[in-house]
């Protein structure tokens, strides 16, 4: 949010854990403040957030935009298809056991960083934000 220019409000970041349950019990804390969107740190909390959401008869994405993180088999399946972002875990086990046989030959460290960009997969939980009259 700081790169893009928006000034980040710690009142809507909620610290919790990577369960439905953590993404409920942030909607809970979260329900008083006015946003409009939440992003979760994986798709299980995003699922619990969509839940707990709903009990509040809040639509998903009409009134509140959701957003997982690793794109689980399931998050397509979701009652309102999840937008996520996909890690490439395939090309990272590849790179991952590629540098451990690396380590193992030449018994030192590889010196290397590899950073795979994650893809933002977008699905019917998010909407754009419509401009004010």
């Amino acid at each position: 949010m700081e790169e893009a220019g928006i000034p980040v409000d710690e009142r809507l970041v909620c610290v919790g854990e990577y369960t439905q349950e953590g993404g409920a019990a942030a909607v809970e804390q979260l329900i008083s403040q006015d946003f409009t969107a939440i992003f979760a740190c994986n798709d299980a909390s995003a699922y619990g957030v969509c839940r707990k959401l709903k009990e509040y008869r809040k639509k998903v994405p009409e009134d509140v935009s959701v957003v997982g993180y690793d794109d689980v088999f399931y998050a397509r399946m979701l009652e309102v298809p999840l937008t996520t972002i996909r890690q490439q875990v395939r090309e990272m086990g590849r790179e991952a056991v590629r540098l451990l046989l690396k380590q193992i030959r030449e018994h030192k460290r590889p010196e290397s960083k590899v950073i795979f960009a994650p893809e933002l997969v977008v699905r019917e939980s998010t909407a754009r934000i419509q401009p004010s009259q």
